[in-house]
């Protein structure tokens, strides 16, 4: 009877030890590998992948603007890179890294960037700018990248592409004393068209966070910068084009405007001017943005200028559902302007055309609409009515 009963024990012992092994099996490698997917289906939620290639994304849906309007869809349908690693070198870089997907998704006339780094990562610290081609996007994904450019010039340079999305990342420069250093940390310019810049946020760039321009001659930029978070600098956001054509400052329909620039709900915080300044064949509807200003010391030592948004030189501006406030406790500010005088022989002598609609203005600011009827009270197609200063809207990198 004790050895039956030890013969029983010892198969059930065999059979424990064999469930034992079967769990450690289970419980080991696979684990770790659905860990793994799922951590990078986290960083891929709300996208559709087929065959190496990212053919929809959910929010394509809160795209607007003039962006919408020009069907911007960046990287749609091009192959999947993924950044996976912080290194930055400029003369070889390696697989995984930012400079080796944006060499690599140009060189094959359009690719879509994800980055997969873990949260928290250290940031990615750029040793010479980045100058994407068309039919690109830059997608933050899970991990709100952080991008700090050392070198001199623009962090981004969009020239002449066309088709490019930027969403999900933090930018910033570093390196510079010079308050009339050049570069600005994205820099827009020689025909680019089909821009969207989006849930990012912007500080401390060089000269503009965001400059938007062309010359005579370039075809029509068409440009949405939406629920972004700005702070820490002076100069924010340039939008200028080439003069007007004919020498009149407002002889076209704003329909026809060679820069067209939709602002909206973005977060302006600890800047002091230009947000924006609209020149040239230029037109921008600013709309639902928290705009909060103040003089700032540069480098210098020198205090900075300080206005809201300011037209001039043929620009147009809609201002619409803004709010806006000074920082500056001791002295009145222009909240929005509209420069320069009109001239009795119908030239264009430095004026700008602002149009003011719900906007909110703050104690201490000032606002001088001017030639508001040369600015079309359409609101260009806007998908989302809501603001960046009523709540409900998260700017700066919270996508997933």
């Amino acid at each position: 009877m004790a050895r039956v009963s030890a013969i029983r024990f010892s198969a059930v012992g065999l059979v424990l030890l064999a469930a034992a092994a079967l769990a450690l099996i289970l419980l080991g490698s696979p684990r770790s590998t659905s860990a793994a997917l799922t951590a990078v289906q986290a960083c891929s939620t709300g996208l559709t992948l087929r065959d190496g290639r990212v053919v929809a994304a959910d929010y394509l849906a809160r795209r607007d603007g003039f962006a919408d309007a020009a069907d911007t869809t960046g990287g749609l349908g091009q192959r999947l890179y993924r950044v996976t690693s912080t290194a930055d070198n400029v003369r070889n870089p390696a697989a995984g890294t930012l400079r080796h997907a944006v060499e690599a998704a140009t060189a094959r006339g359009g690719g879509y960037i994800l980055f997969d780094l873990p949260r928290g990562s250290a940031p990615i610290a750029l040793g010479s700018p980045l100058r994407p081609g068309s039919n690109l996007t830059f997608d933050g994904g899970c991990a709100e990248p952080r991008i700090v450019d050392r070198s001199a010039g623009s962090a981004i340079y969009l020239d002449g592409v066309q088709n490019v999305i930027v969403i999900g990342v933090a930018l910033s420069q570093s390196g510079f004393g010079d308050r009339e250093e050049g570069g600005d940390c994205i820099t827009v310019r020689d025909g680019a068209d089909r821009i969207w810049v989006s849930s990012s946020a912007f500080s401390a760039c060089r000269d503009g966070m965001i400059d938007v321009t062309a010359k005579r001659g370039d075809r029509r930029g068409r440009v949405t910068i939406s629920d972004n978070h700005f702070s820490d600098h002076d100069k924010v956001m340039l939008v200028t084009a080439a003069a007007p054509a004919g020498g009149a400052c407002f002889a076209g329909d704003v329909d026809n405007a060679q820069l067209q620039v939709s602002l909206l709900r973005n977060r302006f915080v600890r800047v002091a001017q230009r947000i924006p300044r609209v020149a040239g064949d230029s037109f921008v509807h600013s709309y639902g943005n928290d705009i909060a200003f103040a003089p700032r010391r540069r480098n210098s030592g020198e205090m900075s200028g300080s206005y809201g948004a300011l037209a001039r030189d043929g620009g147009r501006l809609l201002s619409q559902a803004n709010r806006y406030r000074s920082m500056a406790s001791n002295r009145r500010l222009n909240g929005l302007e509209a420069y320069g005088p009109r001239r009795s022989d119908g030239a264009c002598g430095g004026q700008g055309s602002v149009l003011s609609i719900d906007d909110d203005f703050g104690p201490g600011l000032d606002v001088q609409e001017n030639n508001s009827n040369r600015v079309s009270t359409r609101s260009f197609g806007l998908r989302d009515r809501s603001t960046a200063w009523q709540g409900g809207r998260v700017a700066g990198p919270a996508l997933r």
